[in-house]
């Protein structure tokens, strides 16, 4: 026979390992969510440097006969392949950044809605196992996830069923996934808006070693 007390224990060690996991699972959330608040910032720096990149472009080409005798044809040639490649950078810079823009904007909505259904769910299944277990009752009031993974997925073309319904399985399994994506999606705008700064800086070095003298 079981001691009570021992029960009780292992009960108890069971609610603090998982809220002790909920804890540093919500801590780390808490830091991805904080560095995915740079995304924005880096966003409008690609975005300036973008549009910078579009305006010097128009105009050389625009200009491109009085630039001939200043830069050379080489000069003016290699200048606009850098703002090309800038640009280019610029473009995937600006698609990471929708990504994680979009991703946090669903985890925000998701977050309001859900939290929202799970304090009436509980309130509710308080009142109901409280009520059954007044008449000796056994009443079942957990969530299928089954269920709510199959309704979603309806919403969505069959071709992708399977991939959505592994990465529902992936996010239940692991809560931080949707934030490592992210987190890997802001690393790479940072990494193609560096990119797109330094081919502008090299225009400008290109473009000022072909000056010639008049």
């Amino acid at each position: 026979m079981t001691n009570p007390s021992d029960d009780l224990k292992k009960a108890l060690d069971n609610w603090a390992s998982i809220n002790k996991g909920n804890a540093e699972i919500g801590f780390v959330e808490g830091m991805f969510i904080g560095a995915l608040s740079s995304s924005s910032i880096i966003d409008k720096f690609s975005m300036w440097l973008l549009a910078g990149t579009g305006a010097t472009a128009a105009l050389m080409i625009s200009n491109i006969d009085k630039l001939i005798p200043v830069l050379g044809a080489n000069g003016i040639k290699y200048s606009i392949y850098c703002l090309v490649i800038s640009a280019l950078f610029g473009f995937l810079a600006k698609y990471k950044a929708l990504h994680c823009q979009i991703m946090q904007s669903i985890r925000e909505e998701i977050n309001i809605r859900v939290m929202s259904i799970m304090e009436k769910h509980e309130m509710d299944e308080e009142k109901i196992l409280e009520m059954a277990e007044k008449h000796n009752l056994e009443v079942q009031t957990n969530i299928d996830v089954n269920v709510i993974s199959t309704e979603y997925c309806k919403a969505f073309p069959k071709i992708i069923h399977k991939k959505l319904m592994k990465e529902f399985t992936t996010g239940l399994r692991d809560r931080l996934t949707p934030s490592r994506r992210a987190v890997k999606n802001l690393f790479w705008q940072g990494n193609y808006t560096v990119a797109q700064f330094l081919m502008f800086i090299l225009f400008v070095v290109t473009a000022l070693t072909n000056i010639k003298n008049i």
